[in-house]
């Protein structure tokens, strides 16, 4: 939860980011992309390892969205992809809303962990 906490506090605030959840350790298993650009991830294990997923979060197909629009989430795509194609463990934040596509949370940050 230290790494969620700390997340927090590097991100604006708003009500959006008042509950971050942190899925850590996990792996990417699955990723979609569609042409508008709007992203689906679906991670193993999905269980948080900090926090409470959002009430919205009823998908059980995917985890996370994103939209790949704009450079933040073009970086997030390309971390995305990476740690799919290596196989290698991430670490999780999400938003704690499902504002890109209803029920599935947004992610906030996607990290390859060492």
């Amino acid at each position: 939860m230290a790494f969620a906490a700390a997340m927090a506090l590097m991100l604006p605030s708003t009500a959006a980011l008042a509950s971050p959840v942190e899925i850590s350790p996990t792996r990417i298993t699955r990723l979609a992309v569609q042409s508008d650009g709007l992203v689906f991830v679906k991670v193993e294990p999905s269980t948080p390892t900090g926090g409470t997923p959002a009430s919205c979060a009823t998908n059980s197909s995917w985890q996370l969205t994103f939209h790949a629009t704009d450079a933040a989430g073009q970086a997030m795509l390309a971390a995305a992809l990476s740690a799919k194609a290596s196989g290698s463990q991430v670490g999780i934040v999400t938003a704690g809303t499902c504002t890109h596509f209803p029920f599935i949370e947004d992610a906030r940050l996607i990290d390859i962990l060492p």
